[in-house]
């Protein structure tokens, strides 16, 4: 696993760093500064004329430190300070004298006619409120210019923990992220300002953050294989369990049928599809393999009946809002089952009381799966307001209601309490009707399986984000569809377990 660290988390690691280890943060600025210099001379970039633009904090010194590189390689290198250099760091003005003693070329008005490189050595990771006055301008006529932008850990503008835009922001093609990749990395919509985004290794470690509650990190393929549950030689059906799936609607059995088949394409031994009596004759026909029971009247107590064979339960794809429909959930939420609830599953908790308090009390493994309509449904706040902090709002929900959060994004982020993935495979093609539903089937199964909820999300996500770019190879991302993903499961989970 890979650790993402916030803004102020990696303050702290500097500050172990030089206080404790040792290590003089004039020292940690020169090892960024080689680790960025190594990482753009490599690029393929185009380094006729490169203007180094810096900001008078450590990350304006790290970009002062790499034009002294550049300069010394023999790049035609010149620099621009945005701001007053009688307020510079101490760092800063080191590296700002060093370059006005060798005669590097600075700029004292911005000019960028020429330049086939940009290094952005502007704001960093530090900032907090939206980009005003001349770093503003700045970052305008550099975007307005089209010169690529190599930026140094985070393009500016970019906030390092929610990946926001804080107001405006450089798009570079390469990132050099310091140390640890920030959140702002991976979530979007800062994920697409940073281009390709390396991580340079400059020595410092994570002590600094022994005592910090919130773990974030980035599960990687190799991380993943150890956590899809083995397959046994000597097994039957019944080992690798048995998954309810309590979906559909008349007339909207697609939902059932992509979360029944997934959770078949990832081991399920049985699926049981729990569904209206109308839409029998189309899962029967659709996937032979599932034991189908169909409903009328006396749902709940169907239901109830049913919970009894199964290893878990997935609720909610396709559902409905009908008469019967928040009483089966309030069913699936009272048993003891592992449980994944979804869509319709949410809206109705998000509208009941009830429902919220047997959300609450639920004390199996729990694991919800909204996007971001339904997670403002679930806490009472706007859309905007999600997608501002996907992070904070998974992690508080989790926390309060004490379940595993899967907050579906372009970047989704999986929490429970203050351990958070935040998952990096995926792509357009899963931008479809019914690939949520795929989601539900694979955790589902791999709770049946007997993983625990963290667990089966984790590699759920990942797994689900995988086999949207295989289906993509293949299709294009504009055609895949639902049933492509689920069925590009099984190359995906073998793409990971050869790893």
């Amino acid at each position: 696993m890979k650790r993402i660290l916030t803004a102020e988390q990696m303050k702290k690691c500097d500050s172990y760093t030089i206080e404790t280890v040792g290590i003089p943060s004039r020292e940690l600025m020169q090892r960024a500064a080689d680790a960025a210099f190594r990482e753009i001379m490599s690029s393929g970039l185009d380094l006729t004329k490169v203007l180094c633009i810096c900001g008078t904090g450590n990350n304006g010194g790290d970009g002062l430190a790499v034009a002294m590189l550049l300069h010394e390689s023999g790049v035609k290198t010149e620099f621009f300070v945005c701001g007053d250099v009688s307020r510079m760091t101490e760092e800063c003005a080191y590296r700002y004298d060093v370059l006005k003693k060798e005669g590097v070329n600075e700029q004292t008005e911005l000019e960028l006619a020429g330049v086939t490189l940009v290094v952005d050595g502007l704001l960093g990771i530090g900032i907090t409120g939206d980009v005003r006055d001349e770093a503003a301008d700045v970052i305008d006529l550099v975007a307005a210019s089209g010169v690529p932008v190599a930026a140094l850990d985070i393009p500016s503008g970019v906030n390092a923990d929610t990946g926001g835009i804080m107001g405006r922001a450089l798009t570079a093609q390469l990132t050099i992220a310091f140390a640890r990749l920030k959140a702002g990395h991976l979530l979007y919509p800062g994920r697409k300002n940073c281009g390709r985004t390396m991580v340079a290794d400059i020595g410092i470690g994570e002590d600094g953050i022994s005592d910090d509650a919130l773990i974030m990190e980035l599960a990687e393929i190799q991380d993943i294989k150890k956590l899809i549950p083995h397959r046994d030689p000597h097994s039957h059906k019944g080992t690798y369990g048995r998954v309810l799936t309590v979906a559909g609607s008349e007339g909207m059995c697609g939902a059932a049928y992509f979360s029944a088949l997934a959770s078949y394409r990832s081991g399920a031994g049985l699926v049981e599809v729990f569904t209206p009596k109308a839409n029998l004759p189309i899962i029967q026909t659709r996937l032979p393999e599932a034991i189908v029971t169909g409903w009328a009247d006396n749902a709940a107590v169907i239901l109830s009946e049913r919970l009894k064979a199964a290893d878990s339960c997935v609720i909610g794809p396709g559902l409905g809002k009908g008469s019967n429909a928040a009483e089966l959930v309030k069913v699936a939420l009272v048993s003891d089952l592992p449980l994944v609830a979804d869509a319709d599953a949410l809206n109705l908790i998000a509208e009941c009381d009830e429902l919220k308090g047997k959300l609450r009390m639920r004390t199996a493994p729990t694991v919800i799966t909204p996007h971001a309509a339904e997670m403002s449904r679930l806490c009472g706040v706007s859309i905007s307001d999600v997608l501002h902090d996907p992070v904070k709002i998974s992690t508080d929900f989790s926390k309060e209601y004490g379940v595993v959060c899967v907050m579906k994004n372009s970047a989704t982020v999986v929490a429970m309490n203050d351990r958070v993935f935040i998952n990096n495979t995926g792509s357009s093609a899963l931008a479809k009707g019914g690939s949520g539903d795929v989601l539900t089937g694979i955790i589902g199964a791999f709770l049946a399986a007997g993983k625990d909820a963290l667990t089966s999300a984790t590699a759920g996500v990942y797994i689900h984000g995988l086999s949207g770019e295989l289906a993509a190879e293949e299709l294009s991302e504009y055609s895949v569809l639902a049933t492509d993903t689920a069925d590009h499961i099984g190359k995906a989970i073998k793409k990971i377990m050869q790893k």
